[in-house]
């Protein structure tokens, strides 16, 4: 038995047996099963606009015949070289590959090649390499959002696009934006190619706006159209008292818990200055002062008509101890004003 072989134990063996004047051989050959050697002599064939074709030689398949072929593209940059695979995996009886490829890039190719071992080392990169003449971007940027969490702005956000979908030179970004209700779009143009974020001066509280974002180059606008989203500029400290706020004598103060009850406030109050996300019962105890305010947040995610009787507790108070208690209502990044103690 040959044991830890390596590749370099791959070849043919003889195996003697000898028992006085008789003896007997055999042969046998070693192949060491492991991921193939990479394809060889990589061409590019030919690059017709958007498309090019490739050819090239197998290598050795080590013991496992070949499944697959990988081909993988870079772009040309200067700055840093990333492979993508192309989705299609070729047959591993095939040599050739037609690919198709982005607007706007100067190509460079290699190819994998797979057995049920792994994945070969790969293939030489050729020296040909494939250009691609511009066109408008195909698509626009995704995850279009607001955020209102910085006073004084809208803040408009997106998912910015990779250099494949930029599609031609002088490629920005357009920011169109309207209060609801409005006509008339106001524009801007971000550039840097990363962009990811536009802020625009505003003094309405958490108004309503339509916003877009567009993908545009020195050939023109994205080839799709550019969806509308909705979303708020910046949130202030709400202006919203809570009425009504007691403890609850139908559940009377245990050990540990106190409950509390008071009069449920419009979810939908302009002078709530931003989303409605709850309240927050905030408790001291009576000898230490305001400085050991403490805090529990009770989140309303459901609507509730205003006015209704709202219900909440705080746990885990320490026995024989004497608290003031306080409840506030609470949107996205403030708290509003308290309530009687």
């Amino acid at each position: 038995m040959i044991s830890k072989v390596k590749p370099e134990d791959e070849g043919e063996y003889a195996c003697v047996v000898t028992i006085g004047d008789w003896s007997n051989k055999a042969k046998g050959k070693l192949i060491v099963r492991r991921p193939p050697d990479p394809p060889q002599d990589v061409r590019v064939n030919s690059c017709h606009g958007n498309a090019a074709e490739l050819s090239w030689q197998p290598g050795k398949s080590n013991g496992a015949n070949i499944t697959y072929y990988i081909v993988q593209f870079s772009l040309d940059d200067k700055y840093e070289t990333t492979w993508f695979d192309f989705y299609e995996e070729i047959s591993g009886d095939k040599t050739t590959s037609q690919v198709e490829l982005s607007p706007y890039g100067i190509y460079m190719f290699r190819v994998l090649a797979r057995n049920e071992v792994g994945t070969s080392k790969p293939s030489a990169v050729p020296s040909r390499k494939c250009t691609t003449p511009p066109d408008r971007p195909d698509r626009n940027p995704s995850k279009v959002r607001t955020r209102t969490d910085k006073k004084g702005f809208l803040v408009i956000e997106w998912e910015p696009l990779h250099r494949l979908s930029f599609h031609g030179p002088g490629f920005c970004y357009i920011v169109l934006w309207r209060r609801k209700g409005s006509l008339a779009w106001n524009s801007a143009v971000v550039n840097g190619t990363y962009a990811s974020r536009f802020e625009q001066e505003v003094e309405d509280v958490y108004g309503s706006y339509e916003i877009q974002v567009k993908s545009n180059n020195d050939m023109g606008e994205a080839h799709q159209p550019a969806f509308i989203y909705k979303g708020h500029s910046f949130e202030a400290e709400p202006q919203v008292v809570v009425s009504g706020f007691q403890l609850d004598k139908q559940r009377p103060v245990q050990e540990s818990t106190a409950h509390f009850k008071w009069e449920h406030v419009d979810s939908e109050d302009r002078k709530m200055n931003g989303k409605f996300k709850g309240y927050k019962i905030i408790y001291w105890q009576w000898d230490e002062g305001e400085s050991s305010k403490k805090q529990v947040h009770i989140p309303v995610d459901t609507f509730i008509p205003g006015g209704v009787e709202f219900k909440g507790s705080v746990s885990d108070l320490p026995a024989y101890s004497s608290f003031k208690f306080q409840v506030v209502v609470a949107n996205q990044h403030y708290n509003g004003p308290p309530s009687d103690t």
